[in-house]
């Protein structure tokens, strides 16, 4: 058995057949990028939190200086 990559910009399915000498050679999809994508969800939420806190601060420090003059 041998390992081929057959890059396409066509939709084929998710199996589909190529002819070649001697036969017919199948081929499977494969989605890498569905990986990729859920690795960098758990980056999400505490970039989310990194984020959200910093406008919070902004936020605290508007309210602390109408309190505290200075």
């Amino acid at each position: 058995m041998r390992e081929d990559y057959l890059l396409s910009d066509a939709c084929r399915g998710e199996e589909f057949g190529v002819a070649v000498d001697g036969g017919k050679r199948s081929h499977d999809l494969k989605r890498i990028a569905e990986h990729e994508r859920a690795a960098n969800r758990y980056l999400t939420l505490p970039g989310s939190l990194l984020a959200f806190g910093g406008l919070f601060g902004f936020f605290v420090k508007f309210r602390l200086r109408k309190i505290i003059p200075g």
